[in-house]
C-alpha cells in the first residue's frame, strides 16, 4: 500500500545545478538537511565535468537519506540546461533555483511561497546578503522596499535568479538559455514582472558569496558567452508590457560594453538594438534605473561599514 504522504505535493522544490565542486559541498549539505526536514523537495542536477564531484554528491545524498532528494547526472554543458532538466522533474507547487556554492534560507523561501498563496501572485522576490569569502566579517544586506519603483531599480541592478520563488505553472513554456552566462537573464526577461504578478519579500532568503576563484563570473571567457546570450535575448518575442525584460537586456549589454576590446563588438550591440527598435526614451529610463541602483548599492556598502545595511 502506498503511503498517503507520498501523494502530497511538496509546497516547494529547489533545483541545484552542480559542476566541478568536488571537496566544496559543505554549504550544500548544511542547508539540504534543514530543507528536507521542512518538507522541501530538492533536485540536484550534476553537470558532469570531473569524476569526483558525482561521487561526493552521492555520498552527500546517502548521508542525508531522504526520499525528498532527487538526483540527475549528465553532461548538460551549462547551468541553464541543468536547471531546465531539474525543473522538468520537480513536483513542487513552487520552484526556486539555487547555486551550489551559496546558502539559501529554506524557512524564508517557504514563507515566500505562503506569501504568494495569500496574495495570489506568481512570483516572489526576496532580499539577500552579499558576503565576500575573503572578508567573512563584513556583509551587505539587500532588502526589498515598501515602494514598488525602488524594487524595480534594485531588480535591474541585481536580478539574481536565486532570490526568486516561482509558481511552477508560471514557467510553462519558459526556459533558461543554453549559454553558461546570462542564461538566467534569458529566463527572467520572458516574465511579465508587473505589479499584479510580483510580490517582494522584505526578508533575507539567500546568502550570495563572492571572492571565489572558481566562480563563473570570474571566467575570462564569460564575455563571449554573455554576447551570445544578448543575441538570443534580442530574438525573444517582445511584449510592450514587459519593459523590465528589455531593461535586463540593456543591463547585460552594459556589462559587455564596459569590457569591450574592439569597436566591432559595440557596433554589433547597437545594431541589435536598432533591429529590436530600442528608443532613446528607453535608453534614458534604463540609465536612470541603473544609476539609481548603483547609488543605492554604494550607499548600502558605505553604511555596512558601521552596521548591517538595508539597501
Amino acid at each position: 500500500m502506498m503511503d498517503v504522504s507520498e501523494k502530497i505535493q511538496p509546497l516547494l522544490s529547489i533545483v541545484v545545478p552542480v559542476h566541478q565542486m568536488a571537496g566544496q559541498l559543505r554549504r550544500l549539505q548544511s542547508w539540504i538537511e534543514i530543507a528536507v526536514e521542512q518538507g522541501i523537495e530538492i533536485v540536484i542536477v550534476h553537470d558532469k565535468g570531473d569524476p569526483f564531484t558525482g561521487e561526493d554528491l552521492k555520498k552527500l545524498i546517502e548521508s542525508v537519506n531522504s526520499e525528498k532528494i532527487h538526483f540527475l547526472e549528465e553532461e548538460y554543458r551549462g547551468p541553464g540546461n541543468a536547471r531546465n532538466a531539474g525543473a522538468s522533474i520537480a513536483t513542487g507547487k513552487f520552484l526556486n533555483f539555487t547555486d551550489s556554492d551559496d546558502l539559501p534560507e529554506p524557512y524564508e523561501l517557504l514563507k515566500m511561497c505562503n506569501d504568494l498563496i495569500e496574495t495570489q501572485k506568481s512570483i516572489c522576490i526576496g532580499g539577500y546578503r552579499i558576503l565576500n569569502s575573503n572578508e567573512p566579517q563584513r556583509s551587505v544586506l539587500v532588502k526589498s522596499s515598501r515602494y514598488w519603483f525602488l524594487n524595480k531599480i534594485k531588480l535591474i541592478f541585481q536580478p539574481g535568479i536565486w532570490r526568486f520563488v516561482f509558481l511552477r505553472d508560471a514557467l510553462q513554456e519558459i526556459y533558461f538559455g543554453e549559454e553558461k552566462m546570462g542564461e538566467d537573464q534569458y529566463l527572467i526577461s520572458q516574465l511579465n514582472l508587473s505589479k499584479k504578478n510580483v510580490n517582494f519579500s522584505r526578508n533575507i532568503c539567500y546568502t550570495y558569496f563572492t571572492g571565489h576563484a572558481s566562480q563563473l563570473t570570474r571566467d575570462i571567457n564569460k564575455y563571449q558567452s554573455l554576447q551570445n546570450s544578448v543575441r538570443e535575448m534580442a530574438r525573444l518575442p517582445r511584449s510592450e508590457t514587459n519593459r523590465l525584460g528589455l531593461f535586463l537586456l540593456l543591463r547585460m549589454e552594459l556589462s559587455l560594453i564596459v569590457s569591450l576590446k574592439s569597436r566591432s563588438h559595440l557596433k554589433e550591440i547597437l545594431e541589435i538594438n536598432r533591429e529590436i527598435k530600442v528608443s532613446k526614451y528607453q535608453y534614458l529610463i534604463f540609465v536612470y534605473y541603473f544609476v539609481s541602483g548603483l547609488i543605492l548599492y554604494k550607499f548600502s556598502r558605505f553604511i555596512s561599514n558601521v552596521r548591517n545595511s538595508e539597501y
